[in-house]
């Protein structure tokens, strides 16, 4: 079995080990380019390429295992498509001890499903006050980052306001949000937000 270990010390190494027959020598390789290139290698954007190309190249037995979000840069998933790939983080929980290593935006449309997940299923005061509370500020930031501040600006609104004074304006609060307006619209900017950071 072939297993790939990336670093990002002096640039990226990745060492593939052999199942060859007495070996357990790794063949290392040292990813080198400009820093742009080093850096979209150590985020995970190109990690799982360069690994099936090299165990490719060099005959290795096994392969590099693929999560939802790999499987998604590999077909080269855009729009609704990739957005709709990223909803698999609820079957393959595990993924998100590792979305540090992806893109910035592949983690903010994560947590914009799950805090759309929590609206639908419990409500404002699940994100507010309640199990996606310390998720918030991730959450308000992946709000912004794809253009949906005035719904980031409701929730800061939500959150400033007392538990008493909460629960007084939850009704109005809930009505402004995006899943009771233009909810098509909300979509449309993630939608917008993953092909832009697809093009960078």
């Amino acid at each position: 079995m072939a297993t790939a270990k990336i670093q990002t010390v002096k640039g990226s190494r990745v060492e593939i080990f052999c199942g060859a027959k007495n070996t357990t020598r790794p063949l290392t390789v040292w990813i080198g380019g400009t820093e742009i290139e080093r850096g979209l290698f150590s985020t995970g954007k190109m990690c799982y390429t360069w690994v099936r190309k090299l165990i490719n190249k060099y005959g290795l037995k096994g392969s590099y295992q693929m999560n939802f979000i790999d499987k998604a840069f590999d077909n080269n998933l855009h729009g609704d498509d990739f957005l709709q790939a990223m909803a698999e983080i609820y079957s393959e929980s595990e993924v998100r001890q590792m979305l540090n290593h992806y893109p910035q935006f592949v983690k903010d449309i994560i947590l914009i499903i799950d805090y759309d997940t929590a609206i639908q299923m419990d409500g404002l005061g699940e994100v507010i006050c309640g199990g996606l509370e310390k998720e918030l500020p991730e959450i308000l930031q992946a709000l912004d980052n794809c253009g949906a501040g005035y719904e980031a600006d409701i929730l800061r609104k939500a959150k400033a306001m007392t538990q008493e004074k909460f629960e007084e304006e939850y009704a109005n609060l809930y009505s402004e949000l995006a899943i009771n307006n233009d909810y098509d619209g909300f979509w449309d900017l993630v939608r917008r937000y993953i092909d832009t950071s697809l093009q960078v």
